[in-house]
């Protein structure tokens, strides 16, 4: 016999984030994309609740729950927000590299981890540096580490009090650097490169005084695997949040769906109403499932972990778009007005698909998988430093 019901004390975790996600993040969530800044009472609530500490191990003072439970608590919280979720520290991608760094015994990695437990002000921003005619430019002396180089990828840097770089150096070897404080003492600065497009990236220069146990983390190809191992991982969670939000569109719609009418009828008594959200409810639950078992296979470390994560990716983000777009076709043009979330979820699940491979990528990663034979998303991560990616893995 198959239970898909949570131990006790992951039910009661959920319906915690369930009150949170419902009171505190729907609401807040129009303010917040308006001011583009997450709220300082949303954080703390946050902090109080021990969100940031749900994806750190045990070893930092984390919660240390496995990726399937992660999982889930990415789904529930993604129902009030996908963006929120993400913006708060704990199911963040720059969680889960500090995770890996704190397991691989990276001192400073641990500081910062517990620092994000307890602080609410406190967040990490990833920052890879993929352009390989400037490689990254690392200067230690004289007790100030110095970062230069050709940037495209630089996840929450507004918001963030540190900083993980990842990039190549003059040697051609990947280089990890932990920059622990990003404050009045440590600068940064955006060049835009050259007239071309403001997208195309630009340089990135880092300049500050560390304390003294601050150090270049990696210079090895450790660290492009440690952080391959992370984003795979980091992307199951990205696929759960995309499950969550095509759950709350769908809960909308069929509540609003009720109270319309067309031709004397209710909407939801019209036949081809009621099969288009049985067959985006089947889609949802599709996705669910294909998550859930990414996740197990991550915790069970299982091979085909990479096919399984590439298919629950592909599979949620159909299932997402699917659910935003038949709400609106369902609803009318007034739930395209920002009166209605669905307007918005709309955007945050296409917005939410650049955080990850592309489906083309996803495909050719989920038949890697089934036929057995390896697949170049093996080397992604290599390709993205390299400039050679067809598309970015992270943005």
């Amino acid at each position: 016999m198959i239970s898909f019901r949570p131990p006790p004390a992951e039910a009661q975790l959920l319906k915690t984030l369930g009150e949170f996600s419902r009171d505190e993040l729907r609401p807040l969530a129009r303010g917040a994309e308006r001011d583009g800044l997450v709220p300082r009472v949303l954080r703390k609530t946050a902090t109080m609740l021990g969100i940031p500490a749900l994806g750190l191990p045990r070893l930092a003072g984390g919660a240390g729950h496995p990726l399937g439970t992660l999982a889930r608590c990415a789904e529930t919280l993604a129902w009030g927000d996908p963006w929120l979720c993400l913006a708060v520290p704990g199911l963040d991608p720059a969680t889960r590299v500090l995770a890996s760094l704190v397991d691989a015994g990276v001192a400073m990695a641990r500081t910062l981890a517990e620092r994000q437990i307890t602080d609410p002000t406190a967040g990490t921003a990833l920052a890879l540096f993929d352009a390989p005619e400037e490689p990254l430019v690392v200067d230690e002396s004289r007790g100030a580490l110095r970062l230069s180089g050709c940037k495209r990828h630089v996840l929450r840097a507004a918001t963030a009090t540190s900083a993980i770089v990842l990039g190549r150096d003059d040697s051609g070897a990947p280089v990890l650097v932990l920059v622990p404080t990003l404050d009045e003492t440590f600068s940064a600065e955006i060049r835009p490169r050259g007239a071309g497009n403001a997208l195309d990236g630009g340089r990135l220069e880092m300049a500050g005084f560390l304390p003294e146990d601050a150090h270049v983390a990696m210079r090895s190809d450790a660290a492009l695997g440690l952080l391959g191992d992370a984003l795979r991982q980091q992307q199951v969670l990205t696929a759960a949040t995309q499950v969550g939000l095509a759950q709350a569109a769908l809960d909308y719609t069929g509540s609003r769906a009720g109270a319309l009418s067309a031709f004397g009828r209710t909407l939801k008594a019209e036949p081809a109403a009621a099969v288009a959200l049985v067959d985006a409810h089947t889609a949802l639950e599709a996705a669910r499932l294909a998550v859930w078992r990414a996740a197990a296979a991550f915790d069970a470390e299982l091979d085909g972990c990479e096919a399984l994560a590439d298919a629950a990716f592909a599979t949620a983000c159909e299932a997402a778009t699917r659910a935003t777009d038949l709400g609106l076709a369902l609803l009318g043009p007034a739930a395209a007005t920002t009166d209605h979330p669905l307007e918005k979820w709309s955007r945050d699940t296409r917005a939410l698909a650049l955080l990850g491979a592309t489906a083309s990528i996803c495909d050719h990663g989920a038949a890697a998988g089934l036929l057995g034979a390896s697949s170049f998303r093996h080397d992604l991560l290599d390709h993205i430093l390299g400039g050679d990616a067809p598309q970015p893995f992270w943005t």
